[in-house]
C-alpha cells in the first residue's frame, strides 16, 4: 500500500513538473518579434520609476508617448531600435505575458509588461 502511495505521489510530481515546462522563458526568432511587434503598443518598463509607451508602426517608425521618435527594425533574431541605448538585442518570452529585451549578460535592458494592438496612446 505505502509503495502505491509513494508511486502515484511520484507520478503526480513528475506531470505537474513538465506541465511547468509550457510556461517557460523562450527565446524569440526574429519572424515571433516582428509578429508580436508591427503595429503595436508595447507598455515599456526599465524600473519601478520609468515606465512608457512606445508604438512600432508596419513602416519601421516608433514613437513613444513623450512624443520621442526612433526607427525600430529587427535584424537576425534580434529587435533593433535607433533610440534605444542597447541598439539591438534579444528578446525573451518571459511565460507569463511579458517579454524582456536582454542585455548582453542576460538581464532585462526593459521589459514590455504589456503588448496591445494599434497606437495606444
Amino acid at each position: 500500500m505505502m509503495n502505491k502511495i509513494a508511486t502515484t505521489f511520484a507520478m503526480s510530481f513528475l506531470l505537474f513538473s513538465f506541465s511547468q515546462v509550457s510556461h517557460a522563458e523562450k527565446m524569440l526568432s526574429g519572424d515571433e518579434i516582428k509578429v508580436l511587434l508591427n503595429g503595436k503598443t508595447a507598455y515599456v518598463t526599465l524600473d519601478s520609476s520609468t515606465q512608457w509607451r512606445q508604438y512600432f508602426a508596419a513602416d519601421g517608425s516608433s514613437s513613444r508617448d513623450n512624443g520621442e521618435t526612433s526607427d525600430w527594425s529587427v535584424e537576425g533574431d534580434k529587435h533593433c531600435n535607433t533610440a534605444a541605448k542597447l541598439r539591438c538585442a534579444p528578446v525573451r518570452d518571459n511565460g507569463d505575458g511579458t517579454y524582456a529585451r536582454l542585455k548582453p549578460n542576460g538581464s532585462p535592458a526593459v521589459t514590455w509588461t504589456r503588448i496591445v494592438d494599434g497606437k495606444d496612446f
